[in-house]
């Protein structure tokens, strides 16, 4: 599979492979937040909104100068279910994961094309999929598919989570249910 080759070809690098993580929907809802006035981050149905952080799955990823992640998932736009989504990484308190604070460390679906064939370019239906890292540099990586992610960002040591939004189903214009996708993987 994707995930066991790129964990393979980053072991022989001498990166040690810890953990896996899935994204989970938030249960967010636009409509209930407005009717029961909660505070639901600003959501609507227009998204769902993916976490490796929720009240059941705390992970506490973390950057420093060794440390190395790889976002694998399907590109659901390139198959034509959404019209677009990204994935986002959010500094928090592992004390209360509540307190959240958005970083400009993006990457969008238009970037995704071409990542997962950097690891396996005979797998079918490969331009589906994306695999892409995040790291303080990424010079020692081996796909041009990275992103640097640096201290103004995310400090050294601090606690963050890997945030994907999916936008706007083709079909109903609408945020697409959990049930229709096929949920990224942090490694």
């Amino acid at each position: 599979t994707l995930i066991a080759t790129i964990i393979k070809a980053y072991t022989k690098q001498n990166y040690i492979f810890v953990s896996q993580h899935k994204v989970s929907p938030l249960q967010l809802d636009g409509y209930n937040c407005i009717t029961t006035r909660q505070d639901c981050l600003g959501d609507n149905r227009d998204t769902l909104y993916l976490s490796t952080l929720n009240k059941t799955n705390i992970v506490n990823f973390t950057l420093s100068s060794t440390a190395l992640y790889v976002v694998v998932g399907v590109n659901h736009a390139a198959v034509k279910h959404l019209a677009y989504s990204n994935f986002a990484l959010y500094a928090y308190d592992p004390q209360d994961w509540i307190k959240t604070r958005s970083t400009d460390a993006v990457v969008v679906n238009t970037q995704y094309e071409g990542s997962a064939t950097a690891y396996m370019p005979t797998l079918p239906n490969v331009e589906l999929l994306y695999a892409y890292a995040l790291a303080r540099s990424c010079e020692d990586v081996m796909s041009k598919f990275c992103l640097a992610v640096d201290t103004t960002q995310i400090k050294d040591n601090e606690v963050f989570a890997v945030a994907e939004r999916t936008y706007l189903e083709r079909e109903t214009k609408t945020g697409p249910l959990a049930s229709e996708l096929i949920m990224t993987t942090v490694l």
